[in-house]
């Protein structure tokens, strides 16, 4: 379901790859049944609010990026997968910028999940796509300005500024 709402995306079926990541949510028992074991569902909802940014839906995914932070911090505090926590940054934030929430926290956010090497496994998680996408809402100044301040930090300083953001998301929640 998954790769289908990929396809749908790149065939330019808005509707059918939103239907097809709501149902691959569905599928996978988001959120309740959500904190197993592996990334599974930290990935597919990355991706499914990925997907929904980068497609025009921002307005309709607080609840999922909600949602999407609220499960990543117990998960990612007790098991720190650096990957998933970027996936997670680079998703969340893009959503932050896309939707005009907190735009300064959502470009941190984005620039700091290729410090933590965010996983890209779908289309609608590629990094430099949420990128475009922030330079041509916030322009490019304002993005080489928050990549110079924060493009150098190392691994592990990075993924504890982005748990540290995702904890004040959940707690102004």
């Amino acid at each position: 379901m998954h790769s289908s709402a990929e396809l749908a995306y790149a065939e330019g079926d808005i509707a059918g790859g939103s239907a097809r990541y709501e149902r691959a949510l569905e599928l996978f028992g988001w959120p309740e049944n959500a904190l197993g074991p592996g990334p599974g569902a930290l990935m597919l909802a990355a991706a499914a609010l990925g997907a929904q940014v980068l497609h025009g839906g921002a307005s309709a995914a607080a609840v999922l990026a909600a949602q999407l932070a609220e499960l990543t911090v117990p998960t990612m505090s007790q098991y720190r997968d650096l990957p998933q926590i970027g996936a997670v940054a680079c998703a969340i934030g893009s959503y932050l910028v896309a939707a005009d929430r907190e735009p300064s926290m959502g470009l941190d956010l984005l620039v700091l999940a290729p410090n933590v090497f965010c996983r890209q496994d779908f289309p609608s998680m590629r990094w430099q796509r949420h990128l475009d996408a922030a330079i041509a809402r916030l322009g490019a100044d304002q993005v080489a300005e928050a990549r110079s301040r924060l493009g150098r930090l190392r691994r592990n300083d990075s993924a504890d500024r982005i748990m540290r953001m995702l904890r004040s998301i959940c707690a102004a929640r």
